[in-house]
């Protein structure tokens, strides 16, 4: 919800509210960030009923207390700090900084709409969104209105309680300098085939046309959705247009290479290609090397250090990109969560997920 001046006895009002639909609801669990104002209100009341809070911030916790927080006077971060410090768990969207891009408040949203959705598949039961929201919709996208519509149209039920009386008359936040290239959110896949620096000289031309083959014959029938594509030797890179077009991709990927006999790569016991695929923010820009448009940053750093930790013939998925499969596409994927995995190249520790179908065609979350 907004972002609002700290004011005991407006807050006082807004607390019962809260309070009483907590109770109504029964609630037990809950997601979202800690901002100044509502976000803090509902975190502090989930934590007084003895639920578990779970925290989603969009970006590095320091700049996310500088956008987010002060600006709306200094008594709220020390709030912010003691709701971190009881929460059940912190979730970072991304753990880069503030680069001044809108986008990162609306990608951090969506994922902890999302990990809503994925908890509330595994427990069988409803996930529900509560806003303090005045009904007016933010300059340009995003905002509390994005986010009522984007749940009220994915996931459902949402209660909007109106903060009157609120100020928001708040203090500028700092502003990183302009970004050169253009910022996107962007589903990105790596694949690559384990032992390939192992096959002999005479089988290579058998693992090009029968193997990376059927990856281009993939990647063809995604054309619409595919926005830019790269390999060398063995690996895959792919960036598509939104996250389930990223799933439908690796899933069809690894359905292609089943059918491929390993046995004329002399491998008897192959388990085909390794498959990793993330979603975040990202710089789009003219590679000026290859003359094609190309995406990097974090983001694209994390993703390529998936696959090299992914068994073979399978597909993970970092929690962003399973998040936002269970807000958007519940009913087409499943992801099983399969723990916390250190990433290669010592790039850190983060839950991963398994991708499969869901083959039964059931909205898990109902």
């Amino acid at each position: 919800g907004h972002i609002f001046a700290g004011d005991a006895q407006i807050e006082a009002g807004l607390r019962q509210q809260i309070d009483d639909w907590l109770d109504e609801r029964n609630v037990g669990i809950a997601f979202g960030a800690l901002a100044a104002g509502a976000d803090l209100l509902v975190a502090e009341a989930v934590l007084a009923r003895g639920a578990e809070l779970n925290i989603v911030l969009p970006f590095a916790v320091d700049d996310f207390i500088e956008q987010s927080l002060r600006p709306a006077g200094e008594s709220w971060v020390p709030r912010f700090k003691r709701c971190l410090d009881a929460a059940a768990s912190l979730t970072m969207a991304t753990e880069m900084a503030y680069v001044g891009d809108p986008e990162q408040f609306a990608y951090g949203s969506r994922v902890a709409m999302g990990l809503a959705k994925l908890r509330s598949q595994h427990l069988g039961n409803k996930p529900l969104q509560l806003a303090l929201w005045d009904g007016q919709a933010a300059r340009g996208a995003g905002g509390t209105g994005g986010d009522v519509a984007i749940w009220r149209k994915l996931a459902g039920e949402s209660r909007v309680l109106e903060p009157s009386g609120i100020s928001r008359n708040l203090a500028r936040p700092p502003s990183p300098d302009a970004l050169p290239h253009e910022r996107v959110l962007a589903a990105m896949l790596f694949t690559d085939f384990p032992g390939f620096s192992k096959l002999t000289e005479t089988v290579l031309p058998i693992f090009w046309d029968g193997v990376m083959g059927s990856i281009a014959d993939v990647i063809e029938d995604h054309r619409s959705t595919v926005l830019t594509q790269n390999s060398w030797g063995d690996a895959l890179y792919a960036v598509a247009s939104s996250a389930a077009d990223a799933a439908r991709i690796a899933l069809d990927l690894q359905d292609r290479l089943r059918n491929f006999d390993y046995s004329r790569l002399g491998l008897d016991n192959c388990g085909g290609m390794r498959i990793g695929a993330h979603f975040g923010p990202a710089f789009r820009t003219d590679d000026r090397i290859t003359g094609r448009v190309n995406y990097y940053g974090t983001e694209v750093s994390r993703a390529a250090r998936i696959e090299p930790v992914t068994p073979p013939g399978a597909v993970f998925v970092t929690e962003p990109l399973a998040a936002i499969l269970a807000l958007e596409s519940p009913e087409e994927f499943r992801c099983r969560y399969v723990g916390r995995i250190s990433l290669a190249k010592d790039y850190g520790t983060f839950p991963m997920y398994s991708l499969t179908r869901n083959e039964a065609g059931q909205d898990w979350s109902s």
